[in-house]
């Protein structure tokens, strides 16, 4: 259920907020092809339902839920890497998803 809360606030924000993703922006070579110019950036989608999994996990069961926030991370990580969020998209995210 946490995951789903997490995913429909951050495609609220998304909507309300409308930020380009760098790929649009900055204009430089991306690992990824970039997204289309109606699919936002700010938050990463990807990042909060990574977020809110993590969490959701850490509070059933210690061991896997600090191997899913690793993940997590890594996620965030990759989203940066690949072109498709600034690295506030994904604290955005990550503060949605720790929020709901």
């Amino acid at each position: 259920m946490a995951v789903l809360l997490a995913y429909g606030v951050s495609n609220v924000v998304k909507a309300l907020v409308g930020e380009p993703r760098p790929c649009q922006v900055l204009h430089l070579p991306t690992v990824s092809p970039c997204d289309y110019a109606t699919d936002f950036s700010l938050p990463s989608n990807h990042a909060t339902v990574a977020a809110a999994a993590a969490v959701a996990i850490l509070l059933t069961h210690r061991a896997l839920g600090s191997t899913a926030i690793a993940i997590t991370l890594l996620v965030g990580v990759s989203r940066v890497y690949l072109g498709a969020h600034y690295p506030h998209d994904i604290l955005v995210g990550f503060l949605i998803a720790a929020r709901d």
